[in-house]
């Protein structure tokens, strides 16, 4: 299953109830390219280390986007999320993978995507 989150934040956008409960913030454009920027300026070594935690920059429609990846409890697949910044605008990708085969396709959906 593949989810799909268009946002047309310019900058991050939180949202607080009460003193202990914040919203899930929503990164606007600017946040996301300046994460794509710190990566492409970190030294090898930080670019590992950002990799190790399941960060990295992969191309999607030639474009060049963030990949988020968080492996599940008890190793039984990832969470993976892209959020591929344009102009004005955020695409966001999130999908669930349980298995190798999972991983396969979802590979073959982000060759097909294309963002005008």
């Amino acid at each position: 299953m593949v989810r799909i989150q268009i946002n047309r934040l310019e900058k991050i956008w939180i949202e607080e109830y009460g003193v202990d409960f914040i919203m899930y913030p929503f990164e606007g454009v600017e946040e996301v390219k300046e994460m794509i920027n710190v990566y492409k300026e970190a030294t090898l070594e930080e670019k590992e280390s950002m990799r190790e935690k399941g960060t990295e920059i992969i191309l999607v429609d030639q474009r060049e986007s963030l990949q988020e990846t968080i492996i599940l409890s008890e190793n039984i697949g990832k969470y993976i999320t892209i959020k591929i910044p344009t102009e004005n605008k955020v695409y966001i990708l999130r999908s669930t993978q349980l298995s190798g085969e999972c991983d396969e396709e979802f590979d073959k959906f982000l060759e097909t995507v294309s963002i005008k």
